[in-house]
Formats: C-alpha cells, sequence, structure tokens
C-alpha cells in the first residue's frame, strides 16, 4: 500500500511525502501427530501453511516441562504417560507468528505375561495367559508356539509333535494400540520305554 502525507505550514507551504507499507499475512499454524505408547516415539508434523512469506521459524514446546525443539518435524520420547498440551509456534519471513496447541495422550502398555509347564511328549501344553491391562482394556492376544502354527485364544492349549524346547511368544494389545511381548521357553521332553525286571518302565530324557 502506498501511505501519503501530506504537511503544510503556517506559510502555505506544503510537502509530500510517499512511502509503501507492506501489509503481511500471518501464517496459519497447523500439527499432525500419531498415536504414541509410553516408551515410543511421538512423530510431530509441521502442517503449517504461509501465503505469501515462507515459514522460517519452529518452536515447539512438548508440555512435559521438559522437552523442545526448533526443528520442522521432531520427534520426542515423553518420560511418562498421560496428557501434554504440544504448542507450536512458527514464524514466517516477515516476521509474522501464529500458535497452535495440541493435546498429546501418551498411553501405557498392557503388561505381558503367561504361565505354562514343560511336558512329556505326547501331552497337551497348558497356556496360563496372566497378561495385565495397565492403561486401556486388551483387546487381542496373539500366541506364537514356535512350531509355524499360532493361537488367538486367552489361555489356549497346544499338542507339540517334535520333542524339544520351543520360544513361545505372546503378544497382547489394547483398545489404545498399545502392545506388549512375553517370550518363555516350554519343554517338550523326550520319553523312551525301557524293559526292567520283566516290567514296563518309562523313563524320562531330557
Amino acid at each position: 500500500f502506498d501511505v501519503r502525507l501530506i504537511a503544510k505550514d503556517n506559510n502555505g507551504c506544503i510537502d509530500t511525502l510517499v512511502k509503501k507499507i507492506l501489509i503481511a499475512q500471518k501464517p496459519i499454524a497447523q500439527i499432525d501427530f500419531d498415536t504414541v505408547c509410553f516408551g515410543a516415539y511421538t512423530s510431530f508434523k509441521d502442517l503449517s501453511t504461509s501465503v505469501v512469506s515462507p515459514i522460517t521459524k519452529w518452536t515447539w514446546d512438548f508440555g512435559d516441562n521438559n522437552g523442545s525443539s526448533i526443528v520442522k518435524n521432531p520427534s520426542y520420547i515423553y518420560l511418562a504417560s498421560g496428557n501434554f498440551n504440544t504448542k507450536l509456534i512458527v514464524e514466517n519471513s516477515s516476521q509474522c507468528s501464529d500458535t497452535i496447541i495440541r493435546t498429546v495422550k501418551v498411553a501405557i502398555s498392557p503388561a505381558a505375561d503367561f504361565n505354562a509347564k514343560s511336558v512329556c511328549f505326547g501331552e497337551q501344553v497348558i497356556f496360563t495367559n496372566n497378561s495385565k491391562p495397565l492403561g486401556a482394556k486388551i483387546i487381542s492376544n496373539t500366541w506364537d508356539f514356535n512350531d509355524w502354527t499360532n493361537s488367538s485364544n486367552d489361555n489356549p492349549t497346544h499338542m507339540y509333535l517334535t520333542p524339544k524346547v520351543y520360544n513361545v511368544s505372546l503378544v497382547v494389545k489394547d483398545s489404545s494400540g498399545c502392545s506388549d511381548t512375553l517370550n518363555r521357553l516350554i519343554a517338550v521332553n523326550k520319553v523312551e520305554w525301557v524293559l526292567l525286571d520283566t516290567k514296563l518302565k518309562r523313563h524320562l530324557w531330557n
């Protein structure tokens, strides 16, 4: 815009000054972030826009009185679960700025746990699921029996076809999308029968 100043003194003399004034447009701050579980990185993405002047400065406050950043798209690990008011201030080359605050929820993951006793070959392994929801409700269980089979039951039973030690895993997932995994070794022991004193006795071989 052209701004004109006309000055007139007591003698009727007039002088004029014209200057161009730039009315800069402020940016519009906007952010996005992924759902995060405690212990994992939260990835933040700047979606801010500025029509005329490019954005040149980003100031992040992650809302936990601990973390901040000046990069455009930072990642951050929160040191506790809970809700955190994350703030972004963006500034463009015209030194105009805008601020946005979004609440980030850091969910706590469930605790996977199970028990199973070692068995003799030919016996079923009984798995007891002792997993605990520490935040949201557990909605799925995924068992890997380490013999190319799996199950989604809460407390499955399983018959192994070969005697050996198996590394069984359980993955539990809650309604917040957080998960936990536990592995345990389960022995399926070999059994051999031998004839002693004309009586058939069973011997357990590890």
